[in-house]
């Protein structure tokens, strides 16, 4: 006989899409049916249009204007000229906090996804707080968390979030810069954009990020002159073998003394952040690009690749980053290039099984047919299985 292994299982959603389902009515299905043990929420999802696909769900098309879906508590951002923007669902209401009890009542496991400093709303209102490149380019979705006001505003919105509800973690999506592969997403170009330009366009030089550089003797100004003319050395001079990152530092020592400096300014945000919250933070894969994780510390790592071998990826990646096994959390985003059948779903909940993980996240509950309920529960069946 095989012994059951009970692997924590989270779910991740909108929390629209948990309201229009009904808190009772889905929950009884995602924890007595489908096996789950944790809800994970989004509460500051930035803008977006979403087919979903459940015949039950209604609007089936769906606008997200973007705004937070939790009420804040006006007295916690007196500290900050960067106040809270609410989605216009939230003006009247609280959801989040009924959801709260609900899980309460039924020993599932909240935690709370915050975005950060993806804030197009933010953005859009206060571009003085936004990130600006070397191009001079001041980002319509990214906050820079140099920005005093940035800085006090996620320190303020942690700890409000915190201490309202029981949660049993806040996985921190973004609390840094704007990560390379995002940089120049969707933009045109004549030449091929590579990880280089993506890498240098992501570079922050606002005024806060001038001025904090500059008090550490960092030439900030001839830096931003030679990003410049890095970023538009392709239009003059094709290349003809794009070089790694880790070349273009190499070659450039005041490059690679910038980016140090960053990676030190992130570990030092993300430490603050940690001290001052009482709920354990989770960090996604991408924030923690300029972020040494401690052995300690837990993280959410993405399975790009379908089956067992974006689970044995993810181990590999947050291994190499040094953190233990238990602070490794398996992201699996169930969608047809990733998760195309039951099968393949069931064998990556099984080899995250053998490989002795403690949970794994699922995502993304809006978007799923009613047929991928069944696979996660045949999936949680067979890893939560073990053999003799």
């Amino acid at each position: 006989m095989g012994m059951t292994h009970q692997m924590e299982a989270h779910i991740i959603s909108d929390l629209w899409d948990l309201e229009d389902w009904g808190f009772d009515t889905a929950l009884d299905e995602l924890q007595n049916n489908v096996g789950i043990t944790g809800l994970t929420v989004r509460i500051d999802p930035p803008p977006a249009m979403q087919f979903r696909a459940r015949a039950a769900d209604a609007p089936r098309l769906f606008h997200n204007a973007g705004g937070l879906w939790f009420r804040t508590q006006a007295d916690r951002y007196t500290q900050t000229r960067l106040k809270p923007i609410h989605a216009p669902e939230m003006r009247s209401r609280n959801p989040f906090a009924r959801l709260a009890d609900v899980c309460a009542d039924r020993n599932i496991a909240l935690r709370a996804w915050v975005y950060g400093c993806c804030n197009p709303l933010a953005a859009a209102k206060h571009p003085g707080m936004a990130a600006r490149n070397a191009l001079d380019h001041t980002s319509a979705r990214w906050l820079c968390p140099s920005h005093p006001d940035v800085a006090a505003y996620l320190h303020a919105f942690l700890h409000d979030l915190s201490e309202a509800h029981t949660l049993d973690a806040i996985i921190l999506a973004s609390p840094i810069w704007e990560p390379p592969a995002a940089a120049l997403q969707h933009v045109r170009a004549a030449v091929p954009i590579t990880p280089v330009e993506e890498f240098l366009v992501s570079l922050c030089f606002c005024e806060s990020c001038r001025q904090r550089a500059a008090d550490d003797d960092i030439e900030v100004q001839s830096l931003a002159t030679l990003v410049q003319a890095l970023v538009c050395e392709p239009f003059r001079r094709p290349r003809k073998k794009t070089p790694p990152v880790a070349d273009i530092l190499r070659d450039n020592p005041a490059l690679a003394r910038f980016e140090e400096w960053r990676r030190k300014r992130s570990r030092a945000i993300f430490r603050s952040l940690a001290e001052r919250i009482r709920v354990p933070l989770v960090l996604h894969e991408d924030a923690a690009l300029h972020i040494d994780p401690s052995p300690d510390d837990r993280m959410l790592l993405d399975c790009a690749e379908p089956g067992p071998l974006g689970i044995e990826n993810a181990l590999k990646r947050g291994t190499a980053r040094g953190l233990s096994l238990d602070g490794i959390e398996p992201l699996l985003e169930l969608c047809p290039d990733r998760c195309p059948d039951a099968p393949t779903l069931v064998s990556a909940a099984t080899r995250a099984a053998e490989l002795n993980f403690k949970s794994l996240s699922l995502s993304n509950l809006a978007l799923w047919p009613d047929r991928y309920f069944d696979w996660i529960r045949q999936a949680l069946r067979n890893a939560r299985r073990l053999h003799p």
